[in-house]
């Protein structure tokens, strides 16, 4: 069995992928596969063939991804957060400027787009960030239900230890880490265990987004995806979203 931790960037990707990693091993249930581009999901496919639990990090699926989960020979583990904060916490970990990527409609867009692919699957976790990020031990239980295996109280406490902010934190050593070159050319240093880069770490309180974005900012994006927020508890400025709605209703009937 496949299990692709395939959270969007910056939504606690990398933390739900080393609870599940950390779950997997320590259960003796499987292992987490090499680090590899979803791209060439196809060939590190074919160099596993056991029967354990294979955990695999990706920020998206491959077609052959999803026939496996259509075909319960794998699990989706996701996550997704506040597309809003996302953006800021792009921002800081690129250098970019956050007016940029608000402008960038196809990201937002897409961000909601990928929800809903991993909504339609048969078999997946769906994990809200503002729900885990701080409560590991909840999702700890969550991960080995639906992945079968066995977590005591002892094995829960010392994941929430060593993945707690602060401890990750503390554990950086720039000196020890890897050299990984991204698809879009730029070198990362990461640790190759829990693929935590050395600027990992940036924005991470929900609703950090208001003090970083400008109003229009915040409206331009509420605009696109405002439907989203609100079935998901993320707060909009429900007048501008309503009096937006009934202005695409009339737009429809004129």
């Amino acid at each position: 069995m496949w299990v692709f931790c395939c959270g969007p960037v910056r939504s606690g990707s990398t933390l739900q992928f080393n609870i599940t990693r950390e779950l997997v091993e320590k259960s003796n249930s499987g292992y987490a596969v090499d680090y590899d581009y979803t791209d060439n999901f196809s060939k590190v496919y074919e160099r596993y063939n056991d029967e354990k639990l294979k955990v695999f990090k990706t920020h998206s699926l491959s077609p052959l991804m999803i026939e496996l989960i259509n075909n319960k020979k794998a699990v989706a583990i996701y996550c997704y957060r506040d597309v809003r904060d996302v953006i800021v916490s792009i921002a800081k970990k690129e250098d970019n400027v956050v007016s940029n990527l608000v402008l960038n409609n196809k990201f937002i867009l897409g961000y909601v787009d990928y929800y809903n692919l991993i909504k339609n699957l048969p078999y997946k976790l769906m994990s809200k960030y503002e729900d885990f990020y701080n409560n590991i031990p909840r999702e700890c239980r969550r991960i080995a239900s639906i992945l079968n295996i066995k977590a005591n109280v002892e094995v829960i406490n010392q994941i929430e230890k060593e993945y707690s902010r602060d401890k990750l934190i503390s554990n950086i050593d720039k000196d020890k880490m890897d050299q990984f070159v991204g698809k879009n050319g730029k070198t990362y240093t990461l640790d190759k265990k829990t693929l935590i880069h050395f600027n990992h770490f940036g924005n991470y309180y929900p609703g950090s987004y208001v003090m970083e974005m400008s109003q229009s900012e915040i409206d331009k994006i509420e605009k696109g995806v405002g439907t989203w927020l609100l079935i998901n508890g993320y707060k909009v400025d429900l007048m501008k979203y309503f009096i937006l709605r009934l202005k695409l209703i009339k737009k429809r009937f004129t």
